[in-house]
Order: C-alpha cells, then structure tokens, then sequence
C-alpha cells in the first residue's frame, strides 16, 4: 500500500472512530455490541482474526448468520484495504460478499476495526484438501470450484486489479442455495483481498518495488524478476487446481530450465494420472512467458470447463451414461444422499493412486 492509500484509510478510520460503539462486558469470548453479536472462532489470518457473528436484534440490516473480520485500529490498514476493494467487487458472486464494516472498543478500551463478511459454511478448500489427505477432491467437483473462481479472477483483472494470493486458503465454499446436500451445493469465492494490487493499466511486465503473496505458488516471473501482474494470479491459480487435484500440499518441479543468470526456473510436474482436459488446463496456467500465458476469459473456454462430462447412473436394471456439461451450477451432480423415491443413485469414480475405486456419492 502507498503512503497516499494509507493516510486515505487512516483518514476513514478517523471518521468511523466518532461512531465507536462500546462493546458491554460480557462474561467470555462472546463479545456483545448495539449492532452485533460476536460468536465462536473461526479462524486466524494474516490481517485479522474472524469469528462467527449475528445481529444483536431481529430485523437488521445485517444477514442472521455472517462472518466478522476484526484487526486493531491501529494495525488494520490493510483490512480497511480489503474492505475497501470488497465494496469495489460486491457485484461479482464469485468473489466473498461484504455487508460493511464498522470500529468498536473492548472492555480494555483497545479499538478495533470490523468488516461483515459473507459466512462460507464449508471453511476454505484447503480445509478440505487436508481433510481428504492426499487423495484430492473429485475431478468433478475441481472443475466446478475452478469455473467460479476464473469467474472471479476475470473480474478482479477487469477491474484493473491483481490479486496477489491466489490458493486454497484464500478460496471459500458458500453455500448455494437454502439445502445443503454436499460438495455440489457450493459455490468457491475468492476471498483476503488484502494483498491485491493495481494492474498495470497499460499491460506492461514490469519490476514492482516490492512482491506480495505466498512463495509456494508465486510464478517464475514474481519470484525472479518482481513482475506481478494478472497472469501470475493465472499461475497460482494453476497450483491451486493441481492441489485440488491432487491432495499434495507440495508437488515434483522441472528445473530444467535457468534464467539469464543460470538461476533454476521451477515449473510444477504435472501427474500423468490427471485426465487429459485436467492435464492440458494446467499447462496453459503454467506457460512461461506470462504474455502468452492463457487468461481467465481464456481459460473459461477450455475443455476442461465447457466439454460435457460422462457420469454413469446405475438403476435396478442397467447401467446407463448421460452427459452434463460444467458450465452453470446446476450441472455437477450433488454429492450426499437425498431422499426422493427412485431406486437408481449416481456413481462416480474416485482416483486413489493409479487405482479407480467406485464410490457411491448420490442418490437420484
């Protein structure tokens, strides 16, 4: 953040400090103010702490159930930022909803800094790429999550802005709709935009002053030459879905290749074991040269987005194919039982290793 955006947000947040509302005392974790209810723990970041929140009274504004993001006023910059962009992106349903953000004051009389977050049910795909250990989540279920964040990335790059931390813990499920019946009921957002940056307006690679994201998925361009512009979030995004893929937190890289000054250029090794759409999609994520890199609008129309998928169906009296095409939510089967009277359930393969286990996800 430049010295300018920093004393404009510092600016805000001495405007937001006239309406402070003082939290009462309570007698635990559970933080109570005139306008919200702060509840359990969720988790911990790099620019906050965010806990499970509702309105303090029926009929607000606020949605019943939320997410609240909270740093001390005096080190919340950069979530005043991300708050910021948020409002700037609120139109896209690709990347977490905000519902505003306000200033409190504990007990001690430390002030802090909160935004209203839409509640991603399922936690981060990360959380769930551990739960699964190595095996990796459905190829199915990748191709899904994948579509909605190229979404969201396409807007984010429209917008003339980078992301700059692309991967599983920035990428959270939402439920779709009021029913949750598995995996396939979930949309995956993009969230922490703390670390986002202004695209170079004119498209140009070149040296930023200084680099942001998380190293294990920066491309060869950022980590070697701090060039980072909308293609390294292409990149990341590419490691993100071989870890989706997957299950590996790290995987096998090529250095094969050097930069000018003999230093090794590391490209992820792509698993013969991954379909041949899921083989080919990766590849143009992790293209070197970040100007013929494909883009998120790209990408959206690869086949790994858009060719139609062959799901068995097994009935009482014969196995059957049918063909449904990934691109609208409504296309990927739903994972988890749902009690409807037909006697046939929806059978999908489920990669272990090189071995192919059939596992029963659904009934229909």
């Amino acid at each position: 953040m430049s010295e300018s955006d920093y004393f404009k947000a510092m600016e805000k947040l001495e405007k937001k400090r006239k309406r402070i509302q003082e939290e009462e005392p309570d007698s635990g974790n559970v933080g109570r103010t005139k306008r919200w209810v702060r509840q359990r723990f969720l988790g911990a970041g790099q620019f906050g702490t965010v806990f499970l929140a509702s309105p303090a009274k029926p009929g607000s504004k606020l949605p019943p159930v939320m997410a609240v993001k909270s740093a001390m006023l005096s080190e919340s910059a950069d979530l005043v930022k991300e708050s910021r962009l948020l409002k700037k992106f609120k139109n896209c349903p690709f990347i977490l909803d905000t519902y505003g953000s306000d200033v409190t004051k504990d007990v001690e009389g430390e002030e802090w800094f909160n935004v209203f977050l839409e509640y991603a049910q399922r936690g981060t795909i990360e959380d769930w790429i551990q739960k699964l250990k190595n095996f990796g989540l459905h190829e199915l279920h990748v191709r899904r999550y994948t579509q909605s964040l190229l979404k969201g990335l396409k807007y984010i790059h429209g917008k003339g802005f980078v992301h700059c931390d692309i991967k599983p813990a920035n990428v959270l499920l939402v439920r779709d709709g009021p029913d949750d019946t598995g995996f396939g009921s979930y949309v995956a957002k993009i969230g922490d935009l703390g670390l986002a940056k202004r695209a170079d307006k004119y498209n140009v690679m070149k040296r930023s002053d200084y680099i942001n994201g998380t190293e294990l998925y920066m491309s060869p361009e950022v980590s070697l030459h701090n060039i980072q512009e909308p293609p390294a979030d292409i990149w990341a995004l590419g490691c993100t879905v071989l870890q989706m893929l997957t299950g590996m937190e790290f995987w096998d890289v090529n250095t094969d290749l050097r930069d000018d000054w003999g230093v090794p250029i590391e490209i992820p090794i792509i698993p013969e074991r991954l379909s041949n759409e899921a083989k080919d999609f990766l590849g143009k994520c992790f293209i070197l040269d970040p100007l013929e890199r494909y883009t998120a609008e790209m990408l959206l129309k690869h086949p790994f987005m858009c060719k139609s998928l062959r799901i068995w169906t097994v009935s009482s009296r014969e196995l059957v194919t049918r063909s449904r095409v990934c691109q609208g939510p409504a296309a990927i089967p739903l994972m988890g039982a749902r009690a409807v009277p037909s006697a046939s359930f929806d059978l999908f393969y489920l990669s272990l290793g090189c071995f192919k286990v059939g596992v029963v996800l659904s009934l229909v």
